[in-house]
């Protein structure tokens, strides 16, 4: 793995255990896994419980100290210390539908603020990361913000506009 320079040790564990959650979810994709359903009736499978526990693994084990959120487990740890936020596998449901479109999300939120964060496409073999006043890499290597400023010239890319659409505070948008 190619760490990006000068990079912090949270930095290199958020992507340390991003590989961690891409070796099991890697070997998973497209097994036919059962998919059970959250009280939202959000999907969840095998790959996403694992993953978020080998995630957690590897933070814990750098980070004693420091909170831990995932989407499946909940919160673990303390009010006031550095927060993980995870996702270990941010859609699910193109998971379970074969298709590539899912990642690993992982962020660290110090005192309300987002200070780093890694990203982890498996399926494409794209692994991004980003800390606050060092900017953000793709594969090791550095990416910036697009030059377009106009939006006739842009490109727009949405998740799920299924569930964008039915959030409340959306409900007046567009």
């Amino acid at each position: 793995m190619v760490l990006p320079p000068g990079c912090s040790a949270e930095l290199a564990a958020a992507l340390e255990a991003a590989r961690a959650a891409d070796a099991v979810i890697r070997p998973l994709f497209r097994s036919n896994l059962a998919v059970e359903f959250k009280a939202d009736r959000s999907p969840v499978t095998e790959a996403d419980r694992r993953a978020e526990q080998a995630i957690r693994e590897v933070l814990a084990a750098r980070f004693p100290d420091y909170a831990f959120f995932g989407e499946e487990s909940g919160r673990h740890g303390a009010e006031g210390r550095p927060l993980w936020l995870v996702d270990p596998l941010d859609g699910t449901k193109s998971f379970v539908r074969d298709t590539p479109f899912f990642s690993t999300q992982i962020a660290l939120l110090r005192e309300g603020e987002l200070v780093r964060g890694v990203s982890s496409a498996c399926a494409c073999d794209e692994l991004a990361c980003a800390e606050k006043g060092r900017g953000a890499f793709l594969n090791g290597r550095p990416i910036r913000v697009s030059a377009v400023d106009r939006l006739d010239a842009a490109i727009l890319s949405t998740g799920n506009l299924k569930s964008l659409a039915a959030s409340p505070q959306w409900a007046d948008f567009g």
